[in-house]
């Protein structure tokens, strides 16, 4: 006896198990997208994980009613850099543009890369006068920067703009906060 299937019923059947496995798949990557928090390249805080921490120390602040400051710090040259150095370069530069800040601040501090050349540091019971001493540090160690080309040390001049604001507790949310800082990068001449 033969058994003969319906050909519609088999592939709907097989139609079905794809769609099914498929949905399954993105579903897994976009909750393992979500568990990834730190940038692979920079050590940093990615984006949505920087804004979660800011608001988290807009709050703390605003509770306890204590002094916060975030910079943020922008690489002006960026577009030269990759036009010179090609990606694998610019990769390197930011690598060591992310350990002149890592050593510049304090491990209490955060800090995000929002985007490929905007860097972002969450300063918690620091005053704005404060910020303006680690703005004064980062610009010394990020003017002229060491990097590794192929065995090759160089010194590469960067071209940074450092934009910095105080917290005002009583008007303000954290995105209010950050475009503040934002704004006054591109007046720093630094």
């Amino acid at each position: 006896m033969v058994f003969v299937v319906p050909l519609a019923s088999y592939l709907a059947g097989l139609l079905n198990y794809k769609v099914t496995s498929l949905i399954w798949q993105v579903e897994k990557y976009t909750l393992s997208s979500d568990l990834i928090t730190i940038d692979e390249l920079t050590g940093f805080l990615n984006q949505q994980a920087f804004f979660n921490k800011l608001e988290e120390e807009v709050a703390r602040a605003r509770r306890f009613k204590t002094d916060l400051s975030l910079m943020v710090v922008v690489i002006a040259n960026s577009s030269e850099m990759r036009a010179i150095y090609g990606k694998k370069g610019f990769e390197e530069i930011l690598k060591n543009f992310s350990s002149a800040i890592d050593s510049t601040i304090r491990n209490i501090d955060s800090k995000g890369l929002i985007d490929i050349e905007t860097f972002a540091l969450i300063l918690p019971g620091t005053p704005l006068e404060g910020a303006t001493v680690v703005q004064d540090k980062l610009n010394r160690s990020l003017e002229r920067l060491t990097v590794n080309f192929d065995g090759k040390k160089k010194v590469i001049k960067l071209r940074v703009r450092i934009g910095k604001a105080g917290f005002n507790n009583d008007t303000e949310d954290s995105l209010a906060f950050y475009d503040r800082a934002m704004e006054n990068s591109k007046y720093d001449m630094g």
